[in-house]
């Protein structure tokens, strides 16, 4: 077993993905641990060649932000990843770049629960272009945690098992070291 390097949140949008992700590192950093949060959406706005939302656009971006997240873990950075990402070719990439380096936790909530904290009106256009509607969401088919994010503590409850597993991995990995 080693240890992971990387924490990889993915859901449709709207299902906290983000505030996840700073409450995920909040808890880790009070660990000691260097902790960076990879955005998709602030990634994608920080990005000087705009990407889209068609398929091909979707799976070269979410590949970059393996490859990114792979170039910072490497530096002994803990690296939490939030973006939509559901792809199965950006999960192969994953999964080849990171090996078992990677948790991957999968959130999930009601549509209806996603309507009603769209900020962006993703699903008021109900477009196309929207994966989970006119996108075919495609979930990890490896190990992966998953979690309903339904009520507002539900964010709060996940950053803190999502962590326990992270810190319990990294123990892990120590202990054997030590013993080999």
């Amino acid at each position: 077993m080693s240890a992971y390097s990387a924490i990889w949140l993915t859901g449709l949008s709207s299902v906290g993905k983000s505030t996840t992700a700073s409450l995920l590192a909040e808890r880790l950093r009070s660990t000691g641990s260097p902790v960076v949060v990879l955005d998709g959406d602030e990634m994608r706005s920080a990005l000087p060649d705009r990407y889209g939302h068609s398929t091909p656009e979707r799976i070269r971006l979410g590949m970059y932000y393996v490859d990114l997240a792979k170039l910072i873990a490497d530096q002994g950075v803990t690296v939490v990843v939030a973006t939509v990402s559901l792809l199965e070719d950006v999960h192969i990439h994953r999964r080849r770049v990171f090996g078992d380096q990677c948790l991957d936790v999968v959130l999930r909530a009601p549509l209806r629960a996603l309507r009603e904290r769209d900020t962006r009106g993703v699903y008021k256009s109900a477009s196309s272009e929207v994966v989970g509607l006119g996108q075919v969401a495609h979930f990890p088919e490896c190990d992966f945690l998953e979690f309903s994010n339904e009520k507002p503590e539900d964010p709060t409850i996940i950053a803190r098992e999502v962590s326990r597993k992270f810190l319990s991995n990294v123990s892990s990995s120590d202990d054997q070291r030590r013993a080999s």
